[in-house]
């Protein structure tokens, strides 16, 4: 491919592969374009081995053009070694996907309320919110697992954990559903202004009356003299707010249903609960729920070969690195005993989220309460994924098992 980093505001032609001649055109290969998330990883395999680094175009800009990096080693490199920046808004403030010596600061504040002790604390917790969900449809027989198990779990996990009080779990998820399930613009923007005014409501209440809470924490997080501004407090706990949550209810569900799809990778942990946490890490590794991230280089880079220039952007795609072959031998199937397994299912680096261990403790105790109190379990039809450009996630995951007194 023409390695001239890019410059026009243009978007480039869609790539195709070259096929035999008089053979039916081939299909344009656009990452992101409308339905590729229901099986995005044909369209990324075909061109990881094509082009180390392809230009397409921007999934949210249409008119700009983005290098979408590919191979592990050079997603994984570009997150590590700090060469790029997620873009920030003009007049944002500083934010954990800021560059250092920004993000080192915000990052040190705010890991003091995302202590190993706290989440660790949570595990009980966790436990009964998953306990009390399977409660209420374990007698039927059948069940919405996203509806009525992935779904409110980490909504009533993360809420609380910001001190959220409990009649106001709806609240929040009604207030930020445009994240979660709307792309358009108007959406976005309704559910940021709400979700604003909802934790600037909420910061007030914890100021006056301090709690056991990561907004508490947050709000008490000092180093030396330097504490989070008001405008970075509430950017903070809205990325915490919807991250904890959103992500998570598609990772949820998208583990249980890599292992309901492996009927031999089910039975194996059935038979042996010791690999639970292998299972975590391959479905972190197989359905990574971030397909990517868009940064912006912030002086010119050689990528894979790939000249990029300073102001360029670039997509570090994470479903494309953790199915690389390079790396991860047989990639395409799910392998709950895959080891080593350097997946980027959390980023890397000094950008890995700062969410992983509670998601991590989430997914164990999900798999674990379903392999426990749901014999018989399996997918009951074909998934649904989202409409979604950018994030895989399923809309449903209707299940049966055999009904439980």
């Amino acid at each position: 491919m023409d390695g001239n980093a890019l410059t026009a505001a243009v978007p480039p032609a869609p790539l195709t592969l070259a096929e035999p001649p008089g053979a039916e055109p081939p299909a344009p290969l656009v990452p992101y374009a409308p339905g590729f998330q229901a099986d995005p990883y044909p369209v990324l395999a075909r061109l990881r081995e094509s082009d180390a680094v392809a230009s397409i175009p921007h999934p949210f800009l249409p008119d700009v053009p983005a290098w979408l990096v590919l191979r592990h080693a050079a997603v994984r490199a570009l997150v590590t070694e700090g060469k790029v920046v997620k873009p920030v808004e003009e007049g944002e403030p500083p934010s954990l996907n800021s560059a250092p010596p920004d993000h080192t600061r915000l990052r040190a504040l705010v890991q003091q309320g995302f202590s190993t002790g706290r989440i660790e604390g949570m595990r009980a917790r966790v436990q009964r919110v998953a306990d009390d969900l399977v409660d209420g449809f374990a007698a039927r027989g059948e069940a919405d697992l996203i509806a009525e198990l992935t779904g409110p779990l980490p909504v009533a996990v993360t809420a609380e954990m910001l001190g959220v009080p409990e009649d106001e779990h709806g609240e929040v998820r009604r207030r930020t559903a445009g994240f979660l399930y709307g792309e358009s613009p108007e959406g976005r923007d309704r559910s940021f202004a709400e979700s604003w005014e909802y934790l600037t409501e909420l910061v007030a209440a914890k100021r006056a009356r301090p709690g056991a809470d990561m907004t508490s924490a947050l709000i008490a997080a000092r180093d030396g003299q330097d504490r989070l501004s008001e405008d970075e407090l509430l950017r903070m706990l809205l990325t915490l707010l919807v991250n904890g949550f959103a992500t998570t209810i598609w990772f949820l569900a998208s583990a249980v249903h890599a292992l309901l799809a492996a009927p031999s990778q089910l039975d194996l942990l059935r038979a042996r609960p010791d690999l639970l946490p292998g299972a975590v890490e391959e479905a972190l590794r197989y359905e990574p729920v971030v397909s990517g991230v868009t940064w912006v280089a912030e002086r010119d880079l050689i990528v894979d070969g790939v000249p990029i220039g300073q102001g360029d952007l670039l997509i570090t795609s994470f479903q494309s690195a953790n199915r690389d072959p390079r790396v991860f031998a047989d990639p395409d199937r799910f392998d709950i005993t895959r080891s080593p397994n350097p997946h980027l299912g959390f980023s890397h680096g000094i950008h890995r989220c700062l969410g992983a261990p509670l998601a991590r403790l989430e997914t164990r105790i999900v798999l674990a309460t379903v392999l426990r109190r749901l014999p018989g379990l399996r997918l009951a039809g074909e998934p649904r994924w989202q409409p979604n450009k950018v994030v895989r996630g399923l809309e449903a995951l209707p299940v049966t098992f055999i009904p439980q007194p």
